[in-house]
């Protein structure tokens, strides 16, 4: 399944400008496809930076699981991510 640019992430409450950000990512999206290279396209026009942190929990069939990212690239067109470390998993 494709990024929506209907569904991108979300800057997680009142944050500095200059300061690395947290974003939150709701999505159906696994921890691995997230922290791929291409998969957030719009990033730059989100206000995203390197060293930003991205929460991203991905919710199928009642079960969620919750992964971190750094953000280590933002071009025009994606966003390079790390590979991610779940830090929650529940059902």
């Amino acid at each position: 399944m494709a990024y929506e640019t209907g569904n991108p992430p979300h800057l997680a409450g009142d944050q500095p400008v200059a300061a690395p950000r947290t974003w939150k990512y709701n999505s159906t999206h696994l921890a691995a496809v997230v922290g791929t290279s291409d998969h957030i396209s719009n990033g730059q026009d989100l206000g995203m930076a390197p060293g930003d942190l991205v929460l991203a929990t991905e919710s199928t069939l009642g079960t969620y699981v919750t992964s971190a990212h750094s953000v280590t690239v933002v071009d025009a067109t994606y966003v390079s991510l790390s590979k991610g470390l779940i830090i929650s998993s529940a059902s």
